[in-house]
């Protein structure tokens, strides 16, 4: 049996995690994402880009704020 739920899977998913995973990979992945969505990266890039990106990150935010909880993650 899993000790994710499969609302923890999906919100992996949105980090760019596939199973199987390990509870270690989900900040790293975190933090290697997110950078990718830094408004200082995409400023460059014009507004629409920059829109884009905001929204991801914020999906990204948000599914690594479930798994922290969901996991306990410090």
């Amino acid at each position: 049996g899993s000790i994710f739920s499969s609302d923890d899977i999906k919100f992996a998913k949105v980090l760019g995690l596939e199973e199987p995973f390990e509870i270690e990979d989900i900040k790293k992945t975190y933090r290697k994402i997110i950078a990718q969505y830094h408004p200082d990266r995409v400023i460059a890039m014009g507004p629409e880009i920059q829109e884009v990106a905001e929204k991801k990150a914020k999906e990204i935010n948000q599914a690594y704020e479930h798994l922290r909880k969901s996991l306990n993650l410090s």
